[in-house]
């Protein structure tokens, strides 16, 4: 599924300069498949270390 950078954070998320924000694409298969598991996954390479990840989800207006 597309990830896409964010330039700006939406408002009702926390922004912390040291993080790296992004947006999934829910339009694309994989995200429609993922809305109707109801899971998310994510796959960190061994060489990133023990990244903490955090999702949010912001309702669209």
């Amino acid at each position: 599924m597309p990830l896409t950078p964010l330039r700006h954070v939406p408002a009702a998320i926390p922004l912390r300069l040291e993080n790296q924000y992004f947006s999934l694409d829910v339009s694309h298969a994989l995200g429609a498949e993922m809305l109707q598991s109801g899971t998310c996954m994510f796959y960190v390479p061994g060489m990133l270390g023990e990244p903490e990840l955090e999702l949010f989800a912001v309702l669209r207006t």
